[in-house]
């Protein structure tokens, strides 16, 4: 405890003695005194004992007057809304870590799974996303499959066979021009031959005997065509989506 020297202000009232006259019985004329008061101010002072509160490192008095110290302190700001609860340590709030709050928590790395399909982190929180055909249900973390999605593989399939039917006959037809022309081209060639073969006739020859291996290659691709157009070939009947041609 330690006396502190205290000097301060105070009003009181003060007496005062005013003569006056009035009249006295015998009808005489008598000199009295009455007492007022008026308020003045006047200095005080005296010694009062003050308690000298000293707080451990890390906590402060939450009011210049307090007794005890309960306020932790925090030497870096709590961020994203959190408290100083203990010295240099933060509560956070949910989705934030770390001393100061200042660490995204990551909430799709969870040990369990929140979402049926996808989770996104975003800053102090997470969202769920679906993969293409569903939609999200109202709480926020299951899938639902729409309509549409299950009809759509089916019709994809139809559609690209449907897609098949019609070209390979055009790139069949392509290919077997280009090989009649190469066989006409050869034909020629075979016709003018000399016997026996000069050297310059022999070049030419050979230049023209090339169109032999486009002939080779031409007929491959042509039998690559014939054995696609096969496998999608229908049956009985039936057209690229299963139904009856003559319906």
């Amino acid at each position: 405890m330690l006396r502190m020297p205290l000097v301060y202000n105070e009003t009181y009232a003060k007496p005062q003695h005013q003569p006056y006259l009035k009249l006295c019985p015998g009808h005489r004329v008598c000199s009295t005194y009455r007492t007022t008061y008026r308020v003045v101010t006047r200095q005080v002072r005296k010694e009062i004992l003050q308690a000298n509160i000293i707080c451990c490192q890390g906590w402060k008095k939450r009011h210049l007057g307090d007794t005890q110290c309960e306020e932790a302190v925090c030497h870096k700001p709590c961020q994203n809304g959190g408290l100083c609860v203990r010295p240099n340590q933060c509560q956070c709030q949910a989705g934030w870590g770390g001393r100061y709050c200042h660490v995204d928590v990551d909430e799709c790395r969870a040990p369990f799974a929140l979402c049926a399909h996808r989770c996104v982190n975003t800053a102090g929180s997470y969202h769920c996303q679906c993969d293409p055909g569903y939609v999200l249900e109202p709480d926020g973390k299951t899938c639902r499959v729409l309509p549409t999605a299950q009809a759509a593989p089916l019709l994809g399939s139809k559609v690209h066979n449907l897609g098949i039917q019609e070209i390979l006959p055009n790139e069949i037809q392509e290919l077997q021009a280009k090989v009649e022309q190469l066989e006409e081209r050869l034909e020629r060639a075979l016709s003018v031959l000399p016997s026996p073969l000069e050297p310059g006739r022999l070049k030419e020859l050979w230049n023209r005997l090339q169109y032999l291996d486009q002939v080779e290659s031409l007929s491959d691709q042509l039998l690559f065509l014939e054995e696609k157009l096969g496998d999608c070939a229908c049956q009985n009947g039936k057209n690229g989506f299963g139904y009856d041609i003559a319906r």
